[in-house]
């Protein structure tokens, strides 16, 4: 193992502050990790995106609060409407339908930005793939033919170009947001190892170059701790190309350890303890010694609500 010295660079997370994980899947399996600690928190509302291009565009329209008869669909061979620059969960018979329920999370999205402490950025990919009808980058294909689309790699300038854009819409509608990158440690094999690795060192170059000119702008190494410390295949997934659950959870606590003040901590950690008690259930429910353990239980918990009361809330929100 070679460990990696992570120093925090911006404010510390404090107890109950709306944070904000946006991106690629890896975004989801950190984030889900606060929301099961009923931490206040959206996780890509809006599906994921892989590539920078496609989230910026993503975040572009919830800020804008774009009204859903402006969303414009497209239309399969089968009849399903989609939008190309989100995900199948949109797709449906009705395009109206599909307008309203995007609409929906794009006010969800901007919601969640504009009033998080911290949003964590997590890119996947510098791979995108352009419409040869047009040229604009799409975030899903959805199954649409192959001759649809053009596929290519972004420079490390277009993706720091990319990402100054998405860094002034965010930090216009949130002065005070600490902006948190990372780049996903997912390998994407179906582009091949060596192109993977060029798409990886055009988003690392990219987001570097970002955060240098941006003091709001920070790193988290998520990539390189599942590449230096975590390098065994034993922290991998059987598809030997995402982290195991064990090695997400590692990630986690390092970000945790990294990103959130003492306050925070020691909240994550009784969260932890009530979190156990809540999940036991007694063997014999009916007897004494049972009853008094869900009393107990019971009691914990309401003190525990009593100290942070956002947690409730988080629990209702998620």
């Amino acid at each position: 193992m070679t460990p990696i010295e992570i120093t925090r660079t911006g404010s510390p997370i404090e107890p109950g502050r709306q944070l904000s994980f946006i991106g690629s899947c890896f975004a989801d399996r950190i984030g889900d990790s606060m929301r099961r600690a009923h931490w206040p928190a959206i996780v890509n509302p809006c599906g994921i995106h892989f590539n920078p291009v496609s989230l910026t565009t993503c975040l572009s329209e919830a800020l804008a609060l774009r009204e859903s008869s402006d969303l414009e669909m497209a239309t399969g061979a089968d009849g399903q409407h989609f939008h190309y620059d989100y995900s199948t969960k949109y797709s449906s018979a009705s395009a109206e339908d599909s307008r309203i329920k995007l609409s929906r999370d794009l006010n969800k999205l901007q919601r969640g930005v504009t009033t998080s402490s911290h949003i964590l950025i997590t890119l996947g990919t510098a791979w995108v793939y352009h419409l040869v009808d047009g040229g604009r980058v799409v975030a899903n294909c959805h199954r649409q033919p192959q001759e649809t689309f053009r596929k290519a790699l972004l420079t490390p300038d277009a993706v720091a170009t990319t990402l100054a854009r998405l860094v002034d819409e965010i930090t216009t509608a949130n002065p005070e947001a600490e902006l948190i990158f990372t780049v996903s440690p997912v390998r994407h094999l179906r582009d091949g190892l060596i192109e993977n690795q060029r798409s990886k060192a055009a988003l690392l170059t990219g987001i570097h170059t970002i955060i240098d000119a941006h003091k709001q702008c920070h790193y988290f190494p998520a990539y390189e701790i599942m590449m230096d410390e975590l390098r065994d295949y034993r922290w991998y997934a059987d598809d030997m190309l995402h982290p195991s659950s064990l090695a997400v959870q590692v990630i986690y606590e390092r970000f945790v350890g990294t990103w959130c003040d003492e306050a925070s901590r020691v909240y994550l950690d009784q969260w932890s303890k009530i979190s156990s008690l809540l999940c036991h259930r007694p063997h014999h429910p009916d007897s004494s010694e049972a009853q008094q353990f869900i009393a107990d239980r019971e009691s914990k918990y309401a003190a525990f609500l009593s100290r942070y009361p956002w947690a409730q809330l988080a629990q209702v929100d998620s």
